[in-house]
């Protein structure tokens, strides 16, 4: 996701709904931005206010997938403390690692 031209915050704030990762031309729809503030979750709009999309690569389209499957492993690991947000890069304590050393955010 380095070369999308999107911000950390934004892809903090990217829901499975807003990525398409079938058909010719793969693409993520940017809506809003996420940040921690005293140990809370706090989302907003964009720097810019407006949503946009942005297309994916191939390779990029591979990393998501990947990331994915290693989503619904974690969440068959911890079970009922699961709690479904939607979001692509989730910030719960089992998931803050693999959400900020994923290869999608670099």
């Amino acid at each position: 996701m380095a070369y999308t031209g999107a911000r950390r915050g934004e892809l903090l704030y990217l829901r499975w709904d807003d990525v398409h990762l079938d058909g010719d031309d793969p693409f993520v729809r940017i809506r809003g931005s996420a940040t921690m503030v005293a140990g809370r979750r706090v989302e907003g709009t964009t720097k810019s206010g407006r949503v946009r999309t942005v297309g994916l690569d191939a390779g990029t389209v591979s990393t998501l997938r990947a990331h994915a499957e290693l989503q619904a492993k974690e969440r068959e690991i911890v079970d009922q403390s699961w709690h479904e947000t939607g979001h692509v890069f989730r910030m719960q304590r089992w998931a803050l690692r693999s959400c900020l050393t994923s290869p999608a955010l670099s």
